[in-house]
């Protein structure tokens, strides 16, 4: 199984989510005793956390063994991406802030005692006015008056002011349980933006030796659509109206165009018929595109390439304008449990002094098949997600991929061989973006300069 290669992050991750959610729950305690609220919002959350613990398991069990989530499964992992992602930001502030605390109780406690007792000998002298009173009974009448009078005064103004101290401390108490709640507010809001809001990447690569004639030729690319992913049609839809609008000279697709079943890739029918472009509409299969029996395989190929799609499994195809070529090249998923790519056979026939652009899914494969290897000028790929959720922080992203790939989003370029990896459009796993939201890449092709 392709995704085995997961399980020492998923244990480790399951770590971290302990961890985080026992700290959580220790400071909600907290929390709770200093502002006396209601026991209630504990119990209901401390239930709830081991609810979303048993949901992330269970995320993890279908990840490893290939199965296929229902639409209550989404819905509820989507919901379990909006419960955790939120502590991996308020854990940490929270354990700096308590960390800090305790520096400085530390601190206080172990002043010197001399310095204490300095401070405490050390007083203002003030001698007390003396004044020398003549005792009568209309003093003392008056003073009377005046001591009922400031009594009756002290006990409305200390009134008035428990008033206010109760006032102060209900506004508090809500104010606190508000921004408690906003955290999982924004975080719920980001991830339906980052599920749904297309970025399009616009990215011009010099080629060694590229054609005059080809100058400013330009590649859509898309990749791990998921068709599994998603409940109808509406985004995919638009995805392609999207892609339509630049008219590209071709379209490039690296990959996963389902998540487990073939039969999954008719939602994406119309959207894939739909999308135009001059040259014609090239793509390779992923992995999750053999998640099923080579029948199943053979089928989902028929159906991809009803939608003129030209599916390039270990062969390439050139483009000719004005008796000038560049080679389209597509290898099949190669890559942890995956060998169905051949890239000798992929290239056969190509001419090494024409550029060529090789679609392949897995980027691994740029350092292990292609980089300083073959005559391979830009390779697309898909297929790491670029994490599907990652945190901005100091101008870089902290995303997961980051511990699994080398290259795990954008392009990389090593003279004049470049590679270039999609985030995709679709989700695996958790049906949820964060961060990384999905993408269109707009290539434009221009002669190097160097």
């Amino acid at each position: 199984m392709e995704n085995l290669k997961y399980i020492p992050f998923m244990i480790f991750y399951s770590s971290i989510a302990i961890f985080f959610d026992v700290y959580f729950l220790l400071s909600l305690k907290q929390f709770i005793r200093t502002y006396k609220l209601s026991i209630d919002y504990y119990t209901a959350i401390k239930y709830l956390t081991v609810f979303m613990f048993v949901v992330a398991i269970y995320s993890i069990h279908i990840q490893v063994f290939d199965i296929t989530p229902g639409y209550v499964e989404r819905y509820i992992m989507i919901a379990q991406s909006i419960w955790y992602i939120p502590k991996f930001i308020i854990v940490p502030v929270l354990a700096i802030y308590n960390l800090t605390r305790k520096i400085k109780k530390y601190r206080n406690k172990f002043k010197p005692k001399l310095l204490l007792s300095i401070r405490q000998k050390v007083k203002p002298i003030i001698e007390e006015p003396r004044i020398a009173l003549q005792t009568n009974t209309n003093f003392q009448i008056n003073q009377n008056l005046s001591t009922d009078i400031l009594s009756k005064s002290i006990k409305i103004a200390n009134k008035s002011q428990n008033n206010k101290l109760i006032e102060r401390r209900k506004f508090i108490k809500n104010s606190s349980l508000a921004f408690f709640g906003v955290p999982f507010f924004t975080i719920a809001k980001d991830a339906v933006d980052s599920t749904y809001d297309i970025l399009i990447n616009r990215v011009t690569i010099p080629i060694k030796d590229l054609p005059q004639e080809f100058e400013g030729f330009t590649i859509a690319h898309i990749s791990d659509v998921h068709a599994g992913s998603f409940v109808d049609s509406t985004f995919i839809d638009s995805a392609a109206e999207m892609l339509n609008k630049f008219k590209p000279d071709i379209i490039a697709a690296t990959g996963d165009f389902v998540n487990f079943k073939q039969d999954e890739f008719d939602l994406l029918h119309n959207a894939f018929s739909a999308m135009q472009a001059k040259y014609g509409k090239f793509g390779c299969l992923g992995n999750h595109d053999h998640f099923m029996d080579k029948r199943d395989t053979h089928r989902l190929i028929n159906k991809i390439e009803k939608t003129d799609m030209h599916l390039l499994i270990n062969e390439n195809i050139e483009i000719k304008k004005e008796n000038k070529s560049i080679f389209i090249a597509g290898s099949d998923n190669y890559g942890y449990g995956q060998t169905f790519g051949d890239f000798d056979k992929t290239l056969d026939g190509a001419d090494p002094h024409s550029p060529i652009v090789l679609l392949c899914h897995d980027p691994t494969n740029w350092e292990r098949e292609i980089r300083q290897r073959r005559p391979v000028d830009l390779m697309l790929s898909g297929h790491t997600h670029g994490g599907q959720a990652g945190i901005s922080f100091i101008g870089k992203t902290i995303t997961p991929a980051t511990f699994v790939y080398k290259h795990y989003k954008g392009l990389y370029s090593d003279f004049y061989q470049h590679l270039y990896i999609n985030c995709g459009l679709g989700t695996s796993g958790i049906p949820i973006r964060l961060g990384i939201p999905p993408e269109i890449t707009l290539i434009i092709l221009t002669k190097s300069q160097v």
